[in-house]
């Protein structure tokens, strides 16, 4: 069962139909607002009218400044701004491969074609003092990494979008999963290489001071794997401001050579 991201296909989930709209919702019919609340609680209705029974949502179960979880009936996108496809390469809702039931997020990216496939939060501002560090966190569930993929294949990040895009997260490149940076393409190789073909736990750790670092951690079947970036060594680095935002799916102006799917799920964020 699969919801297309610019198609109103219906999809029966906790007795809702799933029309995504990607737009605020004040009034709407969906069962929670577009942009989370602080503390995971983007699974209410706007007007505490609707109370759902069953299993809590994940997003109602961690404290988080920004959470996703694809699971509110009528609106599986919330919090995401509208998502941008193209080359063939599509970004679908789908309950085939999940982490928290019942949708997460499906990358399928076009082998000899460039193209896109991608969806970015809106704005996230630092919510009390002024802080530096973003950190990102996302269920994964990673292929094999091809070695016929020599450009970046991105398939969750996070950091800013100032004049030049500040930011990094978990890619594919060349048979390596790898901490990258989306703009310069400078790439870290995780150690020890993660599991694949499991659902493996993702933190991208983003300080953006002018002396900051870059983390990625990825708990997998294999145990921690860890790659470190400075930014100090980045091209376009150095306090970029404190408007944090995360990605979901990747592009490549150049052929991918292989065709690769991944799925994403369970996404949340928090300026520490």
């Amino acid at each position: 069962m699969r919801l297309k991201l610019f198609l109103a296909v219906a999809l029966v989930i906790a007795g809702a139909c799933d029309a995504d709209t990607f737009t605020g919702d004040a009034g709407g019919s969906d069962t929670g607002p577009d942009v989370p609340a602080i503390g995971g609680g983007d699974g209410g209705s706007a007007d505490g009218a609707i109370v759902e029974a069953g299993p809590k949502r994940f997003c109602d179960t961690v404290d988080a400044q920004f959470c996703a979880d694809f699971d509110i009936p009528g609106d599986a996108g919330a919090g995401f701004e509208a998502p941008t496809e193209n080359g063939g390469w599509t970004l679908d809702f789908q309950d085939a491969q999940v982490k928290s039931t019942p949708v997460a997020v499906e990358i399928d990216t076009i082998g000899d074609a460039g193209g896109v496939a991608s969806m970015r939060t809106l704005p996230l501002s630092p919510d009390a003092s002024v802080k530096s560090v973003l950190v990102a966190e996302a269920d994964l569930f990673l292929p094999d990494a091809a070695p016929a993929t020599p450009d970046v294949i991105m398939v969750f990040a996070a950091g800013s979008l100032p004049a030049q895009q500040f930011l990094f997260g978990l890619a594919e490149q060349s048979g390596l999963w790898s901490l990258a940076h989306i703009t310069s393409l400078v790439t870290k190789p995780l150690n020890p290489k993660p599991a694949t073909n499991e659902w493996v736990h993702a933190i991208v750790s983003v300080d953006m001071s002018v002396s900051g670092t870059v983390t990625l951690e990825v708990d997998s079947s294999v145990g921690k794997s860890f790659a470190a970036l400075s930014v100090a060594t980045i091209p376009d680095g150095g306090a970029p401001g404190y408007l944090g935002v995360i990605q979901v799916g990747s592009s490549d102006g150049y052929d991918s050579v292989a065709n690769r799917t991944f799925f994403v799920d369970n996404v949340t964020a928090n300026w520490q």
